[in-house]
């Protein structure tokens, strides 16, 4: 378990119009961070434009859209603002990924494959090693003694502020088992 206090994670979410692999993604979050906090985390979070993924090759489905207004307009405002390509944020975001981290989302169905299928999309491969990929839910599914710290500030179904609550319970989870080991 402590070899893992070496290594660099990033906690991945995604906010999408679909669930399948080849949804439309509207914002990628993501936070580079280590298992002890002390250095500095990283985040990438950008909002992507709709309109701007090849036709035919994303998913799009009317029982997400149905989801996304149910939720608070702040929310939905936040989800549909983007302006960016989203060839350029896959570019940007291979960039910004840190070598040899390990990807960590929130069910290992959903957001990796779903970046993971955006880049093979346009034909370029992702930023991760496909050995270094973890699912937060089965971890913490494992441990449901651990709660979910409290983070003040930050708003549901936002791809970063997702990412935040998530990284802050999976420290929580490793730092419950490294003192369990001791």
């Amino acid at each position: 378990m402590k070899h893992l206090l070496d290594k660099t994670f990033v906690m991945l979410d995604v906010e999408t119009l679909s669930t399948r692999s080849n949804a439309k993604i509207l914002s990628i979050g993501a936070l580079a961070f280590t298992i002890p906090v002390g250095g500095e985390d990283l985040t990438f979070y950008k909002r992507i434009d709709p309109n701007s993924y090849k036709p035919n090759d994303f998913h799009s489905s009317q029982e997400t859209l149905d989801w996304w207004n149910t939720q608070p307009e702040e929310v939905r405002q936040e989800a549909f603002g983007g302006h960016l390509y989203i060839l350029d944020v896959l570019f940007d975001f291979y960039d910004w990924f840190p070598k040899d981290a390990i990807v960590i989302s929130n069910g290992a169905d959903f957001d990796i494959p779903i970046v993971q299928t955006a880049y093979e999309i346009y034909y370029t491969k992702a930023p991760w090693n496909y050995r270094n990929k973890l699912c937060y839910r089965t971890l913490k599914n494992l441990f449901p003694e651990v709660e979910v710290p409290t983070v003040q500030g930050v708003t549901k179904h936002n791809a970063i502020d997702d990412c935040i609550i998530q990284t802050s319970h999976f420290r929580a989870i490793i730092n419950h088992l490294l003192l369990k080991g001791n």
